[in-house]
């Protein structure tokens, strides 16, 4: 459960990183195909980075049910990697 809460509110910091930035003016999604089209190959920390927020998003769009975190992850690694892929 410690783990979990951790992984929460590491989410939670990357979301208020993106709010931040968004609310900057900035277009996240251009920087990110920008990026893809001119670097195929994502840092660790990036790539990890993708992998959270979506495990997140997998967590909230099932009604944010304890208890699947590591399904979600592993959702989330599966989707990042499909989108690497592509």
């Amino acid at each position: 459960m410690y783990s979990f809460c951790i992984h929460i509110a590491n989410i939670l910091i990357d979301l208020t990183i993106i709010e931040n930035t968004m609310s900057n003016g900035s277009n996240v999604k251009a920087k990110q195909e920008k990026k893809k089209n001119t670097e195929d190959v994502l840092t660790s920390e990036e790539r990890e980075n993708q992998i959270r927020l979506a495990a997140y998003y997998h967590w909230k769009s099932k009604g944010e049910k304890h208890g699947a975190d590591r399904d979600d992850w592993f959702e989330a690694e599966d989707s990042v990697e499909g989108d690497i892929v592509d």
